[in-house]
């Protein structure tokens, strides 16, 4: 197998064709396996024969400078930078390793028909490897601990979402005096927020102690406006989506995903330095892997035969 990774960033790609180039790529074949985050696509391939295939050129020029493509070791050390953290706003979040342990299971079989199986194992174990050795200890970087400094005792938060972000979120609304999580799908169980002393409910009514609303699901702005117009005191809307972005409807702040990049000037040079010897350590495992490979004629997948 012949590695590639074509990066699809959504950051300067329309709203409206977000998801036009990973179908694109689906329908000529080319990427059946696409993890997919709020600020980018990462299409795994086995080979480079997508290179010359009609389709792709013509989703290369419609978005010329947009889209990347690492191969073998590159492919590796991009990937793994990225579920580490490193090309998030917030860098270091444990967010992104979630999604990609989620997309491993939920992708199972097309990952074993691609012969990724190794290689999806060992990404997997070099991260958690270096969030014990090199990121635990960026507690800063996290979602809810900036949320949390968002919000005041006296403040009344709701909690959009009931994903993996919405309950890395709740543990740090402990301060306020009401939170409630509203469920978007009734699927959705509320059993992870138990211990958090939420109220759980899929119809939030209208109420004067909700002053902030964090959005941690994947939502329109027209569905988000269903819930602000019940809240008159509402006083913020923390907006963790990379898609689109709030606009307020009164005199409302917004703290956006972007904003983030600002709050990070402070700390900027010592954060340099962390993810400069993440990178180092990303950059020998990824060598370390691509031996592997080179020594094995039959392919990835005989690693521990």
């Amino acid at each position: 197998m012949d590695l590639h990774i074509v990066h699809i960033p959504k950051q300067g790609i329309q709203n409206s064709n977000l998801r036009a180039p990973v179908r694109s790529l689906n329908e000529c074949g080319l990427g059946p396996l696409v993890f997919e985050t709020c600020l980018r696509q990462i299409v795994f391939l086995e080979s480079d024969r997508f290179l010359s295939n009609p389709s792709y050129e013509d989703l290369v020029r419609a978005h010329a400078g947009s889209i990347e493509v690492f191969k073998g070791v590159h492919a590796y050390q991009f990937i793994l930078e990225v579920i580490c953290g490193l090309h998030s706003l917030i860098k270091g979040e444990t967010e992104i390793f979630g999604q990609f342990k989620e997309f491993s299971v939920r992708n199972k079989m097309v990952i074993d028909n691609l012969l990724m199986t190794e290689l999806f194992k060992q990404l997997l174990t070099d991260c958690k490897t270096l969030r014990s050795s090199r990121i635990q200890n960026w507690s800063h970087n996290t979602y809810g601990s900036v949320t949390r400094k968002l919000l005041m005792p006296k403040d009344g938060v709701a909690l959009l979402g009931a994903g993996q972000l919405a309950e890395e979120i709740a543990p740090w609304l402990k301060q306020v005096k009401t939170k409630s999580v509203i469920l978007r799908r009734s699927k959705h169980l509320p059993a992870p927020f138990d211990s958090f002393q939420v109220e759980m409910t899929q119809n939030l009514s209208a109420s004067s102690d909700i002053t902030v609303l964090v959005v941690a699901a994947n939502v329109t702005n027209d569905e988000l406006k269903s819930y602000v117009a019940r809240w008159p005191n509402l006083r913020m809307v923390v907006d963790w989506r990379g898609d689109e972005h709030w606009i307020p409807l009164k005199t409302e702040h917004v703290f956006r995903l972007h904003d983030l990049k600002a709050n990070d000037e402070k700390s900027k040079h010592e954060q340099e330095q962390r993810i400069q010897l993440v990178s180092e350590d990303i950059q020998a495992k990824a060598l370390e892997f691509t031996k592997k490979a080179k020594h094995n004629p039959w392919g990835w997948e005989d690693f521990c035969a």
